[in-house]
């Protein structure tokens, strides 16, 4: 998209989620109107991420009481941001186990139920509007505080989901 709009680039090298914190802290100070946040899986499981932060302290579940303060920082930082804020997050299929009985026996198979984001469990329920993009492109609003995207699909999104944006922060 470099041909078509005018922006800057700040390439983090560790992804320790305060570094995303000061790169949205910079935005804000410097006035810019939208920021993209790509990706924010590596706030998650890249070098310096939150779980490799959770690994340094020895792992283990009582880490986490340390570990998700850190992480509620960026989320905080990004929800009370006064800039619009575009995430992008990688994703992953997600499976449940299904029982089912075989010749009077419980049995259980993984069976796949979807994708779902490589981040914090249930973090899409964060940001105002969710959606997955297909690998032909296709956009799906999986969850939206604008009435006018909220469960809709859009092939090629472009400028309908654009439009709609404006429209729905124009009357905020």
């Amino acid at each position: 998209y470099a041909h078509l709009f005018k922006f800057d680039v700040l390439e983090l090298r560790h992804y320790h989620p305060d570094q995303y914190v000061k790169a949205i802290q910079a935005a804000v100070k410097n006035k810019y109107d939208v920021l993209v946040i790509d990706s924010l899986t590596h706030a998650w499981n890249a070098d310096g991420g939150i779980l490799s932060i959770v690994d340094k302290k020895g792992g283990g579940f009582d880490k986490w009481k340390d570990v998700n303060p850190i992480l509620w920082r960026l989320v905080d930082a990004i929800l009370d941001s006064p800039i619009h804020m575009i995430a992008t997050m990688r994703s992953k299929t997600d499976y449940l186990m299904q029982e089912y009985i075989v010749n009077g026996q419980m049995k259980t198979k993984p069976v796949k139920v979807g994708l779902k984001p490589v981040m914090k469990d249930d973090i899409e329920y964060e940001f105002d509007i969710f959606g997955e993009i297909s690998i032909d492109s296709t956009m799906t609003i999986t969850k939206s505080r604008c009435p006018e995207l909220n469960a809709q699909e859009y092939p090629k999104a472009g400028k309908e989901v654009a439009s709609a944006l404006a429209k729905w922060v124009a009357a905020a």
